[in-house]
């Protein structure tokens, strides 16, 4: 566990393409409003706007994609080279939609605990949009 505390960045990166979806075609109003006027609907209901959700990518950073990354990296060090890793060693700290995955960009953190350690340790797991 010393080794791999040592080894590993307090933060891990990864990028993925996000899934864009068109914005909702306005509503006419009335007839009064030329056609050529864009009004939200929100604007036109009197709502305010909410934030949006969040943005989904094509893809996922599982649990697997997160373990490679850390061999790789392990990898460059004679010691770190001898650690073990395996998917069901690393769990999100947050709920996600699947356990071992996540869907969408964010920040998640991440808890790495070795089979028999009576101890784990956290990093972050950012994923960016790729352009």
């Amino acid at each position: 566990m010393a080794i791999l505390e040592e080894l590993i960045p307090a933060n891990l990166d990864f990028y993925r393409t996000p899934i864009t979806t068109a914005p909702p075609t306005p509503k006419r109003v009335s007839p009064s409003i030329p056609i050529t006027s864009a009004i939200s609907a929100a604007a036109a209901e009197g709502k305010k706007l909410e934030k949006p959700g969040k943005t989904s990518i094509y893809g996922s950073v599982s649990t697997g994609d997160i373990v490679a990354n850390l061999k790789a990296i392990l990898a460059e060090d004679e010691d770190g080279a001898r650690v073990v890793l395996s998917p069901e060693e690393i769990s999100f700290v947050e709920e996600t939609d699947e356990k071992d995955r996540v869907k969408h960009l964010g920040v998640f953190e991440i808890e790495i605990k070795l089979s028999g350690a009576s101890n784990a340790f956290r990093r972050t797991v950012q994923v960016h949009a790729q352009n």
